[in-house]
């Protein structure tokens, strides 16, 4: 038995010296160092993967052009309207996973009007999970004023 070991021993170090000629950045002198060096590389790597995921979007809440009806948006927990109403209906719509979140809500305009509405308050932006991680959404309660 110590014969196999002793030959897969020579056989692993010629290995090693052949990889370390071709790679001298690499000569490290223990298995302590080694993971030293891949501690740090991966810890680097994922600092960089956090700052790099991260964008910032906003979402203009009243549009002043053609393409979006007159529907007043209140977000839910910011927002209430001021005069009285009547709820219609809750609505929700969804959108594929290149949808913006400005095109979800002339989307929820446009179904509050076809409603009769002229708000939608409590709108939440969420998204419905699916198997490409999830599709935007954006929820409301479409009211009318009395």
């Amino acid at each position: 038995m110590e014969n196999i070991f002793s030959n897969n021993k020579d056989l692993i170090n010629e290995l090693n010296q052949k990889v370390m000629a071709y790679i001298p950045a690499l000569e490290l002198n223990n298995d302590n160092e080694i993971m030293r060096q891949f501690a740090i590389i991966i810890s680097v790597s994922f600092l960089l993967a956090l700052v790099g995921c991260t964008y910032t979007q906003y979402v203009p809440l009243d549009f002043s052009d053609a393409k979006s009806p007159k529907i007043e948006i209140f977000l839910s927990g910011v927002q209430k309207p001021m005069k009285e109403y009547d709820v219609i209906s809750y609505i929700e719509t969804s959108g594929t996973t290149f949808t913006t979140k400005e095109q979800l809500l002339r989307a929820l305009k446009r179904e509050s009007v076809k409603l009769g509405a002229d708000a939608v308050m409590d709108v939440k932006f969420f998204y419905i999970p699916n198997e490409s991680g999830g599709l935007p959404s954006v929820s409301g309660v479409a009211i009318k004023y009395k």
